[in-house]
Order: structure tokens, then C-alpha cells, then sequence
């Protein structure tokens, strides 16, 4: 299953998802396209399709990422990617555009391509992706602990630096 979480607006690239989406389609017929939008829906978002769902304002993302064999990411910008970085926390392969930064690159199991590629392409990786069962690696991960994070504040407040 492919996915994609994400709130329903431009710079999301829905719109590039879905024709890469298609291109998956049509090398795997069983392709299916879940997308967790963080928004309510509106005129015009996506509604189901016979291969397609969306769901809105879901507080059971983690659970639904394990339904998922790869998300795609093409956003046109992003601040963070927080939901490429959860993806890959729970041992999803991701598949980013090059609008997604760096940072959110916490493991072996991310990739990221240009969106001036072909959404031939962007298919092709997607699927040789979501085949690899090689074991995840991280990296930094302890960046993203939340109690490393909390010492050093707590650090920086206790101990200010000179002026």
C-alpha cells in the first residue's frame, strides 16, 4: 500500500503524488493509495476511488503507517517533515521530494528525488522501495530524543552562556 500523510494544500503536491500514483498503478494493478489528510475536507479535496481513500483528522496515524509498504512525500517545500520523519520511526520507507530537508533524513530507509524527474521514475523507485526488506538503520536518532533534547535546555537555562 502506498501512502502519504499530510494536510490537503499546494506546497503538499498532492497533485504530483497522485500521477505517480497512477504510473504505480499501472506497473501493479493492486495498488492501493491511502492518504491521512491532518485537515477537514473541503470542496474539491480528494474522495475515495476505487483505489484511493482518504481519511480525515485521525488521531491513529501510527496505527494506519503500518498498513503502509512505502509513503510518498513530494511536497514543493517543507519546514521539517515531521510525518517523513514518524514514517521512518516506524519502519516505513519514504520517498521525498528534494523540497524535503535534509534533517528529516534519519535512516536508510528514505530516499529523495527531484521533482523534475519523471513520475516514471519517482514509480520505479517507489515499488523497488517498498520491496527492500533489508533492516532499517538509523542515524542521529538520539538528535530526536526527547530527554536528550530536555537535558540540554535545561543545560543552557541552568548554565546560560557568557555574554
Amino acid at each position: 500500500m502506498v501512502g502519504h500523510v499530510g494536510r490537503i494544500s499546494p506546497e503538499k503536491n498532492h497533485e504530483f503524488l497522485l500521477k505517480v500514483f497512477r504510473q504505480i498503478r499501472a506497473l501493479n494493478n493492486k495498488a492501493f493509495l491511502l492518504i491521512v489528510a491532518g485537515s477537514e475536507p473541503k470542496a474539491g479535496d480528494l474522495i475515495y476511488q476505487q483505489d484511493i481513500l482518504t481519511l480525515f483528522q485521525r488521531n491513529d496515524v501510527a496505527d494506519i503507517l503500518q498498513a503502509m509498504d512505502i509513503m510518498i512525500f513530494p511536497s514543493i517545500s517543507e519546514g521539517l517533515g515531521i510525518a517523513v520523519i514518524e514514517a521512518q520511526v516506524a519502519g516505513i520507507h519514504v520517498l521525498a521530494s528534494d523540497g524535503v530537508p535534509e534533517d528529516a533524513c534519519i535512516s536508510s530507509y528514505i530516499d529523495r528525488m527531484s521533482l523534475n524527474e519523471p513520475v516514471e521514475q519517482w514509480a520505479e523507485r517507489a515499488i523497488a522501495m517498498s520491496e527492500d526488506k533489508s533492516p532499517i538503520e538509523y542515524y542521529n536518532l538520539e538528535a530526536w530524543d526527547i530527554e536528550a533534547i530536555t537535558n540540554k535546555l535545561l543545560n543552557l537555562y541552568e548554565n546560560p552562556p557568557a555574554k
